[in-house]
């Protein structure tokens, strides 16, 4: 693990996670090559656990979409139908990631920065 900070550039001020599955999606191995130190708002944004998924059905028959982060709800919008709903979760999530990735630029590692821009959503049940 002490591996893993050599060469970091990371400015530690908030509270830090080290993650294994944001450089290597759905890694289960901590190691030096799939490692990095990462603030624990932006691991939240990543884990299954933490980011919780809604598309809700409304009294409208439409269906709201959004995620849960620290207990914050994000919304993505309103569709028509629940495949649409499931659709525009994918797109809002990863605009999130991509907007949370130019906002960290140059601030985090840049294999951190790549796994954001990277990163693919999933709809998972």
């Amino acid at each position: 693990i002490a591996q893993c900070l050599v060469g970091s550039e990371m400015c530690i001020r908030d509270r830090v996670d080290l993650d294994k599955d944001i450089l290597c999606q759905e890694n289960k191995v901590y190691s030096p090559e799939t490692c990095v130190f990462v603030e624990h708002y932006i691991n939240t944004v990543f884990e299954d656990r933490s980011t919780k998924r809604r598309i809700v059905e409304n009294k409208e028959k439409q269906y709201e979409t959004y995620m849960t982060v620290l207990n914050k709800n994000i919304s993505f919008g309103t569709f028509n139908t629940k495949e649409e709903a499931e659709k525009g979760y994918v797109t809002g999530k990863k605009n999130y990631i991509l907007k949370l990735a130019d906002s960290c630029k140059g601030k985090v590692q840049d294999c951190l920065y790549n796994a954001m821009v990277n990163w693919n959503v999933e709809v998972r049940n």
